[in-house]
């Protein structure tokens, strides 16, 4: 199942960042459902996300994107870890909520 709906935010981010090619980007700024995705695609494909690389993938300024994951943190979204090989990596992970959160949306049903 993770698989698919991988596949499905996936999609959808690319969905995201092809409509921006073709209208302002600006109309529909959603920093912290980009992150979301990025974190889902990447937690299939076992891939660790820093700071640094959820920022890019929210495209929005870095103190946007800050703000946006303290946001997500706070609502027990995802959470932070410090990278084991490198100590001054922080990487931002989705929680078991999280995961819950978008499987359900991708699924059509209400998470909680």
């Amino acid at each position: 199942m993770m698989m698919l709906v991988a596949a499905r935010a996936k999609e959808e981010y690319a969905n995201r960042r092809r409509r921006e090619r073709t209208l302002p980007g600006d109309l529909f700024g959603e920093p912290a459902w980009d992150m979301l995705l990025d974190l889902y695609v990447q937690k299939a494909r076992a891939r660790p996300v820093s700071i640094h690389s959820l920022c890019i993938a929210s495209m929005v300024p870095p103190t946007t994107a800050l703000r946006w994951i303290d946001r997500l943190l706070a609502c027990g979204l995802v959470e932070r870890r410090r990278c084991e090989r490198d100590l001054r990596v922080v990487h931002i992970v989705l929680t078991g909520r999280g995961m819950a959160a978008i499987e359900a949306h991708f699924a059509g049903v209400q998470a909680r």
